[in-house]
């Protein structure tokens, strides 16, 4: 018998933690709790391409950060975001 498999020690995180696509930093601190969309639109770039712009605010420092990302019918942006 496999105590390892059989008994996991390791904590899932699932749970607690949904993964990001990216990470946000402003002067040493983690913004990633700690930002709210403020806008998102797609447009059409110059190849004929569409693109979405994902502006995020932080409620906690005068920042605004806009996220720039081709769209090609793939899921980009989490669905509550829009």
């Amino acid at each position: 018998m496999n105590v390892l498999s059989n008994y996991p020690s390791f904590i899932d995180l699932k749970p607690y933690a949904e993964p990001t696509a990216f990470h946000v930093e402003l002067d040493g601190e983690c913004m990633d709790f700690f930002l709210e969309q403020k806008n998102y639109e797609e447009v059409e770039v110059e190849n004929g391409s569409r693109e979405a712009i994902l502006t995020l605010a932080s409620i906690i420092k005068p920042v605004e950060i806009k996220v720039h990302t081709l769209v090609d019918g793939t899921p980009c942006i989490p669905a509550g975001w829009r």
